[in-house]
């Protein structure tokens, strides 16, 4: 399943701002947060997260339980080919759950990965 939100201009984000805003109403939120719960990942770019600061995991239902009773997060997924973000400033990287950033080996030409796990 892919979501995009659109602004009046056909845009995806606001370029022009230091930050984007938000242009989605609150029940297309919903509905996003419902696609997140029925999802196995959450696959963005390395600029969402610049531009976003986002965390991609479910806040507005309640997410999915596992036997024992524990939350259950999509994975985060980000391409960052050249392996620029900075994780530090970023709120995805602070929280305790796992991501899966994927960059291409500048020696090699091959792709790799990066997985961030929990504490």
């Amino acid at each position: 399943t892919l979501k995009m939100a659109f602004d009046r201009q056909g845009g995806v984000a606001d370029l022009s701002a230091t930050k984007s805003e938000r242009f989605t109403c609150p029940e297309s939120l919903d509905m996003v947060h419902r696609l997140r719960r029925d999802s196995d990942a959450i696959l963005v770019g390395r600029s969402t997260v610049e531009v976003d600061d986002c965390t991609l995991t479910i806040r507005r239902v309640e997410p999915r339980k596992d036997g024992r009773n524990i939350q259950i997060q999509p994975a985060r997924v980000i391409l960052d080919p050249s392996r620029t973000l900075d994780l530090k400033d970023y709120k995805f990287a602070h929280d305790g759950l796992p991501a899966l950033i994927y960059f291409r080996k500048e020696d090699e030409g091959s792709e790799s990965t990066t997985t961030m796990e929990r504490d």
